[in-house]
């Protein structure tokens, strides 16, 4: 191979590999990556079998929607979400990701497949990123190759891809640049030293900060490890000098963030008090044994929609692939650079012990040691590190091959061993495979296909839910047609590649294939893709209660009109998807939660206290209805109000659902001519809701100086929104309050008459 070619292979193969993997995607430039067909299985949630979609359009492509819409029409990047509880800042939401560079772009073009596209991106660029890291732990290049191939399409990144995790995604694939930076920072390179700060902030930007945090603390310990070892030979001064640079480049990282940082401190003493959240319920999204069966064949426990495992899928997935699992293994213990490849396998480990959550410690010592990790609630999100680790093992075991480092006795001992285990495992999967299906309590026969076991209930007589999931994975991998031609194809690798050093060579080029060749496979069996068309919403344009050009304001049942439904259109629905909200909001809002459920009807209680405790909520809730200015509610099931006027309305998938009208609904700007003075209590702040006409009374925390009213109820003229900035046109009499139908916080201010 020519010199330049040879040189410049590595950075065409891949961004190839990862086009190849996605490869629906050239063809169809305009999807989104997400399975609107078949439901996604969350067990950690109250409905397990949520309706289909991801995170993507029920969270993150909303959000982009709003901000696209905004940046294009007004050329710069929205402060206030009127979504949302009536609303909530855009800044300071530590997910919206408005400054991190990359999203820019997207903005730009405003289409919602560039959030896919900007994803492969950045996939391909983790993939450089581990090949650069590679080489500068001196692997050669098809090891830093193999590395990078199996980072870039690592099933656990792609799990959270395909779920639409975006923002996730995007800061994990910082994750070996940060480490590459790191080494050269503590080998004293100036490259190292000025772009580590940059890359951390751009992992901390991308719109999800429990990746950087777990980074951050891999880092430290890293760095602390390596001052710590050299610490006889460097001396005293020089450690200290050493640990300071560290503290001086996360202080450059954290000033370089500061833009999001000060937004969100301040917003933290109004957003919901469940940010902090207490050890003892820190019990979903960890790792568990039957995890291990994954190891084998990411398809184990089944996929996203017929997950058989706890929690879900995508969150626990303990996977790199079976051939670059072996390739890790060989790295891990034949490796010559011991002390290297023991740093990594360490990782590697502590990332497992760590995703395992308060089963094995770690996490809870991390927690009671750690400021910050009270706010997280993903234990296994530190599988992300074990990817990278496992990949640069991958890539070491490839150059334990390469190289030569085994002598003829070591390479045939490896062969059989390797020949030995892979019988052993095709014996154990196909002959626990082969077991008769448990039977159900009800008597029928449990079916591979679709099976859904609700932790903690048994699915069968006399059989542990531990059993039942061993013989559903084993039954999973012996019919995974990757997992079918991979192990064949390594055991013929390992026959005729092995034994002889004369041999290694092309030992290692088989294996890379083949490690390859299973993880683009895994790629394309996980990959869905949906026309942005397929997600069409039902047009509520009739809905509008006024003349003027005020908002549409909208509380629904998610399955029957989503976030991205409302986004689209333009209609402000005040029951979002998102944790980030206002809590002065959500006291109030959270009386209409139990009519929002995703059921059929209302439960109707027995017993004639917990009944007229019923009606009182039920009327509380219409009265909040009318005071947030929710003009239609969309549900599925009974309404309790007769006063509501029915808008018949068909779903796309021809699920009939209801929209009520709600006509009694107040502007979302008017004038009062009374207040009154919240109390302390809020009882009595609810009782008075209960009973106040707010027509002619607003409650208000303290007395404002000098105000009078007088000003009978007259509603305002909504001139027009742009974002933050509401433009109001009202003419009065007499002195009056003028209300608007938005949440308050800190920072709003108006201007009267200019």
């Amino acid at each position: 191979m020519h010199p330049r070619i040879r040189a410049s292979a590595p950075y065409i193969l891949l961004p190839a590999i990862v086009l190849v993997g996605f490869g629906q995607m050239l063809r169809m430039p305009g999807s989104l990556l997400v399975d609107s067909k078949r439901a996604t299985i969350d067990y950690a949630g109250k409905n397990p079998e949520r309706y289909p979609g991801n995170d993507l359009t029920s969270v993150f492509l909303p959000r982009f929607v709003l901000i696209s819409e905004h940046f294009k029409t007004f050329g710069r990047i929205p402060l206030w979400d009127a979504s949302g509880f009536g609303g909530r800042p855009m800044v300071g939401n530590p997910q919206a990701g408005l400054f991190y560079p990359p999203i820019w772009i997207a903005l730009v073009s405003a289409n919602p497949a560039a959030l896919g596209w900007l994803t492969i991106g950045h996939l391909i660029g983790a993939g450089l990123g581990t090949y650069a890291l590679s080489r500068t732990l001196r692997l050669s290049k098809l090891g830093s190759v193999v590395a990078g191939v199996v980072f870039e399409l690592s099933p656990y990144l792609l799990g959270h891809v395909f779920e639409g995790h975006y923002p996730h995604v995007w800061s994990a694939c910082w994750y070996p640049w940060a480490f590459w930076s790191m080494l050269n920072a503590l080998r004293g390179h100036r490259l190292g030293i000025l772009l580590c700060p940059l890359i951390l902030a751009m992992a901390f930007l991308s719109g999800h900060p429990q990746e950087w945090y777990y980074l951050v603390l891999a880092l430290s310990l890293w760095w602390l490890c390596k001052v710590i070892h050299d610490s006889h030979e460097a001396g005293a001064f020089r450690s200290v000098c050493s640990l300071m640079l560290w503290g001086v480049l996360l202080f450059m990282s954290l000033s370089f963030v500061a833009v999001e940082l000060f937004p969100q401190r301040h917003a933290m003493a109004w957003t919901l008090r469940t940010g902090v959240i207490p050890l003892r319920f820190i019990n979903r999204y960890q790792v568990r044994p039957e995890n291990l069966l994954q190891l084998l064949s990411p398809i184990a426990l089944g996929s996203p929609h017929d997950y058989f495992g706890h929690d879900n899928y995508w969150e626990n997935l303990l996977s790199i692939g079976l051939a670059p699992l072996i390739l890790a293994a060989v790295g891990f213990f034949r490796f010559p650079d011991r002390r290297l490849a023991r740093a990594w396998g360490g990782l590697v480990l502590i990332a497992v012990i760590f995703a395992a959550g308060r089963r094995l410690g770690l996490f809870s010592l991390a927690y009671l040691v750690l400021p910050g990790m009270d706010r997280f609630r993903v234990p296994s999100r530190s599988l992300f590190l074990f990817a990278l680790g496992a990949s640069i093992l991958a890539g070491m075991g490839v150059d334990v091959f390469l190289k030569g480092g085994l002598s003829n006795e070591e390479g045939n001992r490896i062969r059989r061993l390797a020949i030995v285990g892979f019988l052993s495992g095709g014996v154990f999967v196909f002959g626990v495979s082969r077991l008769p299906l448990p039977v159900l309590p009800d008597g029928q026969t449990a079916d591979i296909r679709g099976v859904v076991l609700v932790p903690g209930q048994g699915p069968a007589k006399d059989m542990t839910p531990g059993s039942f999931r061993l013989i559903q994975g084993t039954r999973k991998i012996a019919a995974d047609p990757v997992f079918l031609g991979v192990l064949p194809s390594l055991a013929v690798a390992f026959v005729f590649g092995g034994g002889r050093t004369s041999r290694h060579i092309v030992m290692a080029y088989l294996l890379a294939s083949i490690g390859v060749i299973e993880l683009v496979l895994s790629t394309q069996g996980m990959l869905a893709l949906t026309s942005p068309g397929d997600l069409s919403h039902p047009d509520l344009s009739r809905v509008r209660s006024g003349p003027n050009s005020e908002p549409l304001r909208v509380a629904a049942v998610d399955s029957c009109y989503p976030d991205l439904a409302a986004s689209l259109a333009r209609v402000e629905k005040t029951n979002v998807n998102d944790g980030f909200q206002l809590q002065v909001a959500a006291d109030l809002y959270e009386r209409l939660y139990p009519f929002l459920e995703s059921s059929e009807s209302l439960n109707i209680l027995e017993r004639p206290m917990d009944q007229a405790a019923r009606i009182y909520r039920t009327k509380l809730a219409r009265k909040i209805l009318d005071l947030m200015g929710i003009d239609a509610f969309i549900t599925n099931r009974v309404v309790p109000w007769d006063d509501l006027s029915l808008m018949e309305a068909t779903h796309p998938e021809s699920r009939s659902f209801q929209v009520w009208r709600n006509l009694s609904a107040l502007p979302k700007a008017y004038v009062v001519p009374r207040a009154l003075i919240r109390a302390a209590d809020e009882r009595h702040t609810l009782l008075w809701l209960a009973t106040v006409d707010p027509r002619a009374t607003v409650v208000l925390d303290e007395k404002i100086p000098g105000a009078v009213g007088g000003q009978a109820f007259t509603p305002a003229t909504w001139l027009k929104n742009e974002g933050e900035n509401i433009f109001i046109c009202i003419e009065t009499s007499a002195p009056g309050y003028l209300v608007v139908a938005n949440t308050w916080m800190p920072g709003w201010s108006a201007t009267v008459n200019g």
